[in-house]
Formats: C-alpha cells, structure tokens, sequence
C-alpha cells in the first residue's frame, strides 16, 4: 500500500515536470526497488510480483493525474494571459 502511494506522488511529479519518456526509466527502477526488498525479505513470489504490478499502475495513474494538473495550470496561464490583453488595449478614437 505504502508503494502505491509513493509510486503515485513519484508519478504527478513526473507528470507536472517531464515527458513521458521518463516514466519508463522510473518504473523499471522502481520495479527493481521493489524486487531487491521483496527478495531481502524473503516475501512470496507471486506477492512481489503484485507489489510490482501495483507500483507500476500506481506510477501510470500518477502519471496522468500530474498531466491533468499540467494542462490545467498552462490553460489558466493562458486564460489569464488573454484577459490582461483585452483589458490592455487602448481606446479607439471616437
């Protein structure tokens, strides 16, 4: 549970700051990551396999939530950016 959080943050970050070519690299370190703790631990197979599994959607969901809070913040940017241009133009002679 604590892995899908993390993968989760780990991904709305990449998705506020970088493509999604990053993403790659970090599932496949973050898969890793999870593997080399499940084996120290000696946990199941089929219960590490799902810990990767998990962390790896969770980085996905993350992922797109970030890309959703990206894209909302360039549209008020430009929005906002739009209205100081109205508000800006002179008046026209009468």
């Amino acid at each position: 549970m604590m892995s899908a959080i993390l993968g989760f943050l780990i991904g709305a970050v990449l998705g506020t700051r970088y493509r999604v070519f990053s993403l790659v690299p970090v599932a496949i370190g973050c898969t890793g990551a999870v593997g080399i703790h499940a084996a120290a631990t000696q946990v199941q197979f089929g219960a590490a396999l799902l810990a990767m599994l998990g962390i790896t959607v969770a980085l996905q969901i993350g992922y797109l939530f970030g890309l959703t809070v990206r894209i909302t913040m360039v549209c008020a940017r430009v929005r906002t950016a739009a209205e100081k241009t109205v508000r800006q133009r002179p008046a026209l002679p009468v």
